[in-house]
């Protein structure tokens, strides 16, 4: 229940919500349609891909993080199951399952995001975190 609260309502990073069902302590999201997840258009469909629409999916991930990471969302599981994809190679990144909302007072303008963030994961003691010059990932 937490996740459906996490999402940010109506943006095209996302997938449209339609309801959710709870039945026998379980929940299932009804949630808009997906031809492919990037696990399964890579195994079955990786020798179709042009050069363009890898770098289409690629451009749009990049984006989904951007947006999730200026509303403070840090999603901890990105993975090639959670990253939904149209029969256009339009992207959506979904299960915030495990997603957690920064407190704005951590992010900024600059690189000083990454301390701030890096400060974070130390106070919290977290471990195996990967630092590049854009993108920090955080691993569990």
């Amino acid at each position: 229940m937490r996740e459906l609260n996490l999402l940010p309502k109506g943006n095209f990073h996302v997938p449209k919500l339609y309801d959710f069902i709870m039945k026998d302590a379980k929940v299932f999201i009804v949630m808009e349609y997906f031809e492919y997840d990037l696990n399964k258009l890579i195994s079955d469909h990786l020798h179709e891909l042009s050069r363009n629409n890898i770098l289409k999916i690629i451009y749009q991930m990049l984006n989904c993080m951007r947006f999730l990471h200026s509303v403070g969302i840090i999603h901890r599981d990105i993975k090639p199951q959670n990253v939904f994809i149209t029969k256009d190679y339009d992207v959506k990144i979904g299960d915030f399952g495990s997603a957690r909302s920064l407190p704005k007072k951590l992010f900024g303008a600059g690189s000083c995001n990454s301390k701030r963030i890096r400060d974070l994961v130390l106070k919290r003691k977290l471990e195996n975190v990967i630092e590049t010059q854009n993108i920090d990932v955080f691993l569990k």
